[in-house]
């Protein structure tokens, strides 16, 4: 029996994108996986678009953030993650592209290198023609993941993980971050995990670079997401001097 992956996307007015990264969902060659789609208060047509694709396949799951919880795609990602029922755990942002083999590969190098943890490279892209192959960043280099992660010579994000359920049951996204929260919240998964990863050399995402992204915000020189930036590279310093202590 093939091991059960949960892919958990949070959205926001994505009704002019989300159709690419769910046609990339469906077109997955390893069968086994739920897709758990959360949205967070859209007023454009986002809903509508999704309606269509829970019409197409059963394994697409579409909920709404409970009013109470705090708005953002941090809310979003925690409470898809509490509705998910997946062996293991990929959250996914609702304007980037899946490879047609990313979950069959990932899935694969998990089991074959026992390692609970993996993360495949990716290639940033704003007009996709083709799945372009050409890592954004190689592991080539790497020595060390948790310490080249948290020196920025290694870049990771949630996009290209997948997760045994069992690393990341007790962690969650901080709801209070607009920007790093990807690098926040790596961070403390390896920091107690820095054995158990396997890093693929194999480009499996494409991650949309475009104007209304958060990293697009936080160049434009968003306050909130500069704000949010500093609290996390905070922690990590302050991680490190009390490590070196």
């Amino acid at each position: 029996m093939q091991p059960l992956i949960s892919i958990i996307i949070p959205t926001f007015n994505r009704a002019s994108l989300i159709s690419d990264t769910l046609n990339s969902v469906l077109s997955q060659t390893y069968s086994n996986w739920e897709c758990i789609i959360v949205d967070d208060d859209s007023n454009d047509n986002t809903e509508e678009i999704v309606n269509n694709y829970l019409l197409i396949d059963s394994r697409f799951k579409f909920y709404k953030r409970p009013l109470e919880l705090l708005k953002g795609a941090n809310s979003c990602r925690n409470y898809g993650y509490s509705n998910s029922t997946g062996d293991y755990v990929k959250w996914f942002d609702s304007d980037d592209l899946l490879h047609s083999d990313c979950l069959k590969n990932q899935i694969e190098s998990v089991l074959f290198h026992k390692k609970p943890i993996v993360f495949c490279e990716y290639h940033l892209f704003k007009e996709q023609s083709s799945f372009d192959t050409k890592p954004q960043h190689s592991y080539k280099n790497v020595t060390n993941i948790f310490h080249d992660f948290i020196q920025g010579s290694l870049v990771l994000n949630t996009q290209i993980a997948l997760f045994d359920r069992n690393v990341v049951n007790q962690i969650r996204f901080d709801e209070s971050l607009t920007r790093a929260q990807d690098l926040d919240f790596i961070f403390r998964i390896l920091e107690n995990n820095q054995d158990n990863v396997f890093l693929q050399n194999e480009v499996l995402v494409q991650i949309r670079a475009h104007a209304n992204s958060i990293t697009g915000n936080f160049h434009r020189g968003n306050v909130e997401a500069l704000n949010s930036e500093i609290k996390v590279r905070k922690r990590i310093y302050d991680h490190v001097v009390d490590s070196s202590l």
